[in-house]
């Protein structure tokens, strides 16, 4: 069985889009799908009630509580599946999508972590939080684990999170840390030995619908808070080049080099101040919480 995984938090109006992909895609394949309503105030409910999937099975349920992280390991509590897919309420798969799973799991004999490409759902929206590119590639300690894979084109073996436990519930909407909780994942699993592999198809099409530049400003302060955060939770050689790269770049910024983000207005300087002020703050939280 494959148990796919959506948190959903006032998305009504393109809630039904996402379970009718997913219900296409799902034909000759023993799916359930766990929609987990996360603090919802708009008719979340209602249309949930009205929803009756023809391939798959739909099972709701309510976390009240914000926090998409929460939200998720409210459905792996209750997952019948031995494969999980996570994805979210404003994408939609293609319609081979669960044929193209199956074919690499097939395939495995170690724990995995899988994203599949995701295309730009709204050709209006902005070309951002999408991953297109054509070859397969491993995640490895040479790379920043940002964008690597997607959250909303998650998969793994139920059996991978019995060794690198659930998500990290100060990560993500609704968390302090409102990014990269699917980065926090894949960086995990990856100090963990578990593979963490991109591949080009299992595809899905992400409506996100930003398309200001203030929009994708906003956007991109709270993935680099997050990627702070991270390196505050793993202060490790692998990430801090990366933030000291950022340094480099300031200081070559100030004496006329290139910016981080010209068109958006986004400096390298932002980027690394960005990153310190997540890294102060996640430490601030944890020795909060050890005082407790």
């Amino acid at each position: 069985m494959i148990s796919v995984i959506l948190a959903t938090r006032n998305r009504a109006t393109r809630l039904p889009m996402a379970i009718a992909a997913l219900d296409e895609a799902s034909v000759n394949h023993n799916v359930e799908l766990l929609v987990i309503n996360n603090g919802s105030s708009d008719n979340t409910a209602e249309v949930l009630a009205r929803i009756k999937p023809l391939n798959m099975t739909l099972r709701y349920l309510s976390e009240p509580a914000a926090g998409v992280c929460r939200a998720k390991n409210l459905g792996i509590r209750n997952a019948n599946g031995e494969i999980l897919v996570f994805t979210d309420d404003d994408c939609q798969v293609t319609p081979q999508y669960f044929d193209d799973l199956m074919r690499h799991y097939a395939r495995d004999n170690q724990p995995v972590i899988r994203g599949g490409r995701v295309d730009l759902g709204d050709p209006m929206d902005a070309a951002i939080t999408i991953k297109t590119d054509p070859q397969r590639a491993i995640l490895t300690n040479e790379q920043h684990p940002g964008g690597f894979v997607h959250g909303c084109n998650l998969t793994m073996a139920k059996a991978v999170l019995d060794k690198i436990g659930p998500w990290d519930e100060r990560f993500g909407p609704g968390a302090e840390f409102i990014a990269a909780e699917d980065t926090e994942m894949n960086y995990r699993a990856l100090k963990s030995g578990v593979i963490v592999e991109y591949v080009p198809d299992m595809a899905t099409r992400h409506f996100h619908g930003r398309r200001t530049t203030s929009s994708i400003a906003e956007l991109t302060r709270q993935y680099q808070t997050g990627n702070g955060a991270l390196l505050g939770k793993y202060p490790d050689k692998n990430l801090g080049k990366h933030l000291f790269w950022y340094g480099r770049n300031w200081i070559r910024e100030m004496v006329g080099g290139p910016s981080f983000d010209e068109g958006l207005g986004i400096s390298h300087r932002k980027i690394f101040l960005y990153q310190i002020s997540g890294a102060l703050k996640y430490w601030q939280t944890t020795f909060k919480i050890r005082l407790d």
